[in-house]
């Protein structure tokens, strides 16, 4: 609104001040500057990469190293991604629905193996053990709350130190000790998770082979077709979010490194990894958010 505009409405409804009070406010005016770009990081590649001294400014003229300032979508971007990535799912799952396709042949075939085998146990196996990483976790956090566990972590570390010293130096008794507890404790969380997923087990018993068949073909589409929501998700996240870096009285990076998203693809192993993990690293921060699934 310009000066004379808010005159106008002020000499109709009272001073400037308090047309000023009125305006729409954003959260975002009193967010700490500090904070602003913690969701931001340096990806530095290659011999010496870390420790290059224009990793920062993009004036590195080492043709061995990868250097790149990356940051997470904002939510704008984060809403026109996920809807790529679930348009590249759709089309994985129109894929695997047709029995004809080639995608859907490799799937059909290892089941029809087990079927041919009639192993209804690998079937079971398969179907309790999908979550297996989400199920060993809780049991390792119930088990962790037991008193004789309480300190689980530091015995964990104590065991690690004790182990990288040559037999001669450490203390053989207090080395046997531990490997005894954290054996203990790995049994322990073994069991509790079995106990866990006992009554899924249960529940399956009772169903035909071919019954276990068609579930395990629906959770093999599924993870399929999840897989291809997040490696679209993750090749426009990074082609996005990874810039060149320049000095710092330029302002903010704002040119990306790939040209594309099939120069992105077309990247090292190397610079892979790194990225991979590095916004890995910047989701956690951001809280854990996951990937609009």
């Amino acid at each position: 609104m310009e000066a004379s505009a808010v005159e106008s409405v002020a000499e109709n409804n009272g001073d400037a001040s308090e047309v000023e009070e009125a305006a729409e406010r954003s959260p975002a005016e009193a967010r700490d500057s500090s904070r602003l770009f913690e969701f931001s990081s340096f990806v530095n590649v290659g011999p010496g990469a870390d420790n290059c001294p224009d990793a920062d400014t993009g004036e590195c003229s080492n043709t061995l190293h990868f250097h790149a300032w990356i940051r997470l979508p904002n939510p704008f971007q984060r809403s026109s991604i996920a809807e790529k990535a679930a348009a590249a799912r759709a089309r994985r799952k129109r894929i695997l629905r047709d029995e004809d396709s080639d995608s859907r042949t490799i799937i059909d075939e290892g089941i029809e193996s087990a079927l041919a085998a009639n192993d209804r146990d690998a079937f079971i196996d398969e179907i309790v053990n999908k979550d297996f990483l989400q199920d060993h976790l809780k049991a390792m956090k119930e088990i962790a709350e037991e008193e004789e566990f309480a300190h689980i972590e530091e015995d964990q570390e104590r065991f690690r130190a004790l182990d990288a010293k040559p037999a001669e130096e450490r203390d053989e008794e207090e080395y046997d000790h531990l490997q005894k507890h954290l054996a203990d404790y790995t049994q322990k969380c073994n069991a509790k998770r079995e106990e866990m997923q006992a009554p899924l087990r249960d529940s399956l018993s009772d169903k035909s082979i071919e019954e276990l068949a068609d579930i395990i073909r629906e959770d093999r589409i599924e993870r399929s077709c999840q897989a291809a929501f997040n490696d679209t998700y993750n090749v426009w996240e990074w082609y996005i979010g990874t810039l060149k870096p320049r000095p710092a009285d330029k302002g903010l990076p704002n040119e990306r490194v790939f040209g594309s998203v099939e120069h992105l693809k077309g990247c090292a192993p190397e610079v892979y990894e790194a990225l991979d993990n590095a916004f890995t690293r910047l989701e956690a921060a951001q809280g854990g958010q996951l990937k609009n699934s």
